[in-house]
């Protein structure tokens, strides 16, 4: 099956039969991401015109039946991550983080960051970092204890993207790109760009 997203609705679409095998109900706003959870839950990110979701979302169960609505952020709804496949990781203008697990229930609350925390990016060794309009990047251990901060830049950071082992890649409004090496200060830089930097694409180990 493939599950996708359409306007206000969900499609299921049976890739053996090669037929739409139903359209469900409509979940809310406008769906803005779909993920699996266990191979058996899928975790909808939606907004409506005037942002009425934006602080919830829709956890089913691989029938795509509606569990539950997740609520608990006070503001915007930024980012949602799968952490080790068990767990929900969501960020929102209110600062904080939030940890959920697979049935919906809020675990922890991380509250560190001083302004909006703009995304979150998951490592594979237990490990995953945020970073926020407070220009810091920081890194947390899967219990939510924080291992490292990383004053980042001297504008709001636009993106943070994981190279490989441990090293991160972030861009700013500074108008810099920084490369990082996790739980140790910064090991390149770039400051060549006269604007804003909104994004990058990974050549090789190499180059970026």
């Amino acid at each position: 099956k493939i599950i996708f997203g359409r306007n206000h609705y969900l499609d299921v679409y049976d890739i053996e039969n090669d037929e739409l095998k139903s359209v469900i109900t409509r979940v809310g706003g406008n769906i803005e991401n779909i993920w699996t959870l266990n191979n058996d839950f899928i975790v909808v990110f939606t907004e409506d015109l005037y942002g009425e979701f934006r602080n919830s979302f829709r956890l089913l169960d691989k029938d795509v039946n509606l569990i539950r609505i997740l609520r608990g952020h006070e503001d915007y709804i930024n980012d949602v991550k799968i952490l080790n496949d068990k767990n929900i990781l969501t960020c929102s203008n209110d600062r904080t983080i939030r940890l959920w697990d697979n049935e919906g229930i809020e675990i922890l609350t991380l509250n560190d960051h001083t302004e909006s925390v703009t995304g979150i990016e998951v490592f594979s060794n237990e490990i995953f970092l945020s970073y926020s309009r407070d220009r810091t990047i920081r890194f947390w251990d899967n219990d939510g204890n924080l291992q490292n901060t990383l004053i980042a830049h001297n504008d709001i950071i636009n993106g943070v993207k994981i190279l490989k082992d441990t090293d991160v890649v972030s861009y700013s409004k500074d108008h810099t790109l920084k490369l990082w090496n996790f739980m140790q200060h910064k090991k390149n830089e770039c400051n060549s760009h006269k604007g804003l930097i909104n994004g990058y694409i990974k050549l090789s180990d190499t180059k970026i």
